[in-house]
């Protein structure tokens, strides 16, 4: 894949995000919350530092090819599903932290919740 293919296929993936960040924060706006450019460092969602606390998660989207295993267990774990269960994935390496895979819209559903009360 071109460069200017994998950075244009990273920015739907942050743009995605925007969007759903706006969708389930309905205290943010537009001017609280905007995508990095170019080699800006950080996350690669910005939140302005007055709306911190409405959305106080740092967010890094990755679109890459390579994330096949992790799919294979999302797909086994939605595949043991019953009645309205939703899937998730806990992994682990050695010495780091396990982490929690979830589908990414369920994911702001509850943030937006989360962030209602």
């Amino acid at each position: 894949m071109k460069i200017r293919s994998a950075k244009a296929k990273g920015k739907r993936l942050e743009k995605w995000v925007l969007d759903q960040i706006l969708k389930w924060f309905p205290s943010l706006t537009s001017d609280d919350v905007r995508i990095t450019i170019g080699s800006e460092t950080g996350a690669d969602i910005k939140i302005s530092e007055r709306r911190r606390n409405d959305c106080p998660y740092s967010i890094e989207c990755k679109s890459r090819e390579t994330f096949k295993t992790l799919y294979g267990y999302y797909e086994q774990a939605a595949a043991n599903i019953l009645s309205n269960e939703k899937p998730v994935v806990v992994i682990k390496m050695n010495n780091k932290k396990p982490l929690a895979l979830i589908d990414a819209e369920f994911l702001f559903e509850v943030l937006g919740e989360y962030g209602r009360r």
